[in-house]
């Protein structure tokens, strides 16, 4: 009866232990994959992890978008998966002008880091 019961207290402890192992996994890894179709999107850390931040839609060519308070002078990487380019700018209203990402193109780790303000849609 003994070993019965250290056996069955073994098991339970080895399922326990599995168990808890599943329960505090690491959420997935967020990735350059996670940019919806035709969006430009920005994360605030490099090499892509949490959700990003994304602007989708038709806008016209030439339209300035001042960045949220979430990301503006925040984003690390980014992709721009638009058929067209986006320009970059480190002042709002798109002034100062300190980069372009061509169409379907990416950066995981931005060599101007924390200071994009504001983007403009190109029609290149």
């Amino acid at each position: 009866m003994r070993r019965f019961l250290r056996r069955r207290f073994l098991v339970a402890l080895a399922l326990a232990s599995v168990t808890g192992a599943l329960l505090s996994a690491p959420p997935a890894h967020a990735a350059r994959s996670d940019c919806p179709s035709n969006a430009f999107c920005l994360w605030v850390d490099a090499n892509y992890p949490g959700r990003p931040w994304s602007i989708g839609g038709d806008w016209d060519y030439g339209t300035c978008w001042n960045l949220p308070p979430s990301i503006n002078n925040k984003a690390s990487s980014t992709y721009n998966r638009r058929a067209r380019g986006i320009t970059l700018y480190d002042g709002a209203n798109c002034t100062t002008m300190i980069g372009e990402i061509g169409p379907q193109r990416f950066y995981p780790n931005l060599s101007i880091n924390d200071r994009i303000t504001s983007i403009r849609f190109e029609s290149w």
